[in-house]
C-alpha cells in the first residue's frame, strides 16, 4: 500500500469516525497532536506511520476520556485491522 492509499485510509476511515464523536475541530486537534506525537507526517505516509498514528490517537486522554480505556482500545484495534485489510490488498 502505497502513501497516498494510507492518506486515503486516514481520511476515509479515522477522521470521519473521530468526526463523528468530537466533531471536526476537536478531531484536527486530536489528529495534529497524534502526528506530531507518531512522527507521521500529513503527506507521504506510510503503513508504519499510520500503526505509530493509531496509537498515538490510542494514547490521547480525549479519546479514552470519550471512549473508555475498552472502547478506545476497541476502535484502535478497528482500525488496525481495518490497516492490515487493506494493506494486504
Amino acid at each position: 500500500m502505497g502513501p497516498s492509499q494510507v492518506s486515503q485510509l486516514v481520511n476515509s476511515l479515522l477522521k470521519p469516525e473521530l468526526e463523528n464523536v468530537f466533531g471536526p475541530g476537536i478531531t484536527a486537534r486530536v489528529l495534529m497532536s497524534a502526528r506530531a506525537k507518531a512522527n507521521a507526517p500529513i503527506i507521504g505516509m506510510t503503513s508504519e506511520d499510520y500503526v505509530r498514528l493509531v496509537e498515538a490517537i490510542y494514547q490521547d486522554e480525549r479519546v479514552v476520556g470519550m471512549w473508555g480505556e475498552a472502547g478506545a482500545r476497541e476502535i484502535i484495534k478497528h482500525w488496525k485491522d481495518a490497516a492490515t485489510r487493506a494493506f494486504a490488498a
